[in-house]
């Protein structure tokens, strides 16, 4: 699963993005609000944590974001730059306290939750957008031995969540709960209580958020399938469903949505960088 935010790039004029799917970053973006009504845009669920830089007049704020898991507005000024690095599904990077479950649903400015002194003002001196990547790309290679380091003494518990997270993700988050509990040999009580105790999210709501990301990625490249076949290849149950679960997430029905990245040229908005 490529998580992806699309209101973020709906309001923008051009939206920068720079892919990697390594070292649990998926990608980084940088954008200019343009369109943003009431300085709110809409975020959706992504099972993701967000480093979000808001550059503007020499002044940078940073804050980690946790997913939402419905969706949700959140604060994006018009006119105000930002950059971003999304990591993987289910990450969170070893140089931010807590557990990944400390940041579902909030929004924690960096200086309050991150190893790293001074990371905000060390990206408030970078001038563009290869030397922020590079930045944060270094701080993340430094912190992956302290995070193997931290999660030694749990490794058996690590594992299967990872196990878990790999196996929801490979089937686009169309497996079920005792299919998971066949493939690691642990009861789906057990597999359900450790995933929330690392996650703060359940199995089956990592499944929901990753079968929707995937529809999302199947809707922004594909505009001729019907919606009921979509669907269908996309593990919904039945038409019903898949409406209602999109809805819960974007606040909008997938046709609504369809028209809308049509008729604002959403795929000719990212330049890849």
């Amino acid at each position: 699963m490529r998580p992806v935010q699309p209101y973020f790039a709906l309001s923008a004029g051009t939206y920068f993005k720079r892919s990697v799917q390594k070292n649990g970053i998926a990608h980084f973006y940088e954008y200019t609000c343009e369109h943003a009504d009431h300085d709110q845009v809409l975020a959706v669920p992504d099972a993701s944590i967000d480093l979000i830089f808001d550059i503007g007049d020499g002044n940078v704020q940073a804050r980690a974001v946790g997913t939402v898991l419905n969706g949700t507005p959140v604060e994006n000024a018009r006119d105000h730059q930002y950059f971003g690095v999304r990591f993987q599904p289910g990450v969170k990077p070893g140089f931010l306290h807590g557990s990944f479950s400390d940041y579902v649903g909030e929004s924690i400015e960096l200086s309050v939750c991150s190893r790293v002194p001074y990371l905000t003002e060390m990206a408030a001196d970078c001038s563009t957008f290869q030397e922020r990547a590079a930045l944060l790309t270094n701080v993340v290679l430094k912190s992956l031995f302290a995070q193997e380091s931290e999660i030694r003494h749990t490794m058996t518990k690590d594992n299967l969540v990872e196990a878990v997270k790999k196996e929801i993700l490979l089937t686009s988050g169309s497996i079920r709960i005792s299919e998971l509990a066949e493939y690691t040999g642990y009861s789906s009580r057990y597999i359900d209580r450790i995933f929330k105790e690392y996650t703060g999210i359940s199995p089956k709501t990592f499944c929901r958020i990753t079968r929707f990301q995937s529809t999302l990625d199947r809707l922004d490249h594909d505009t001729v399938t019907s919606l009921s076949d979509l669907a269908a290849d996309c593990g919904y149950y039945d038409q019903p469903q898949f409406i209602r679960d999109f809805r819960r997430c974007m606040d909008t029905t997938p046709k609504t949505y369809r028209q809308a990245i049509v008729e604002n040229d959403y795929a000719g908005k990212f330049v890849m960088v």
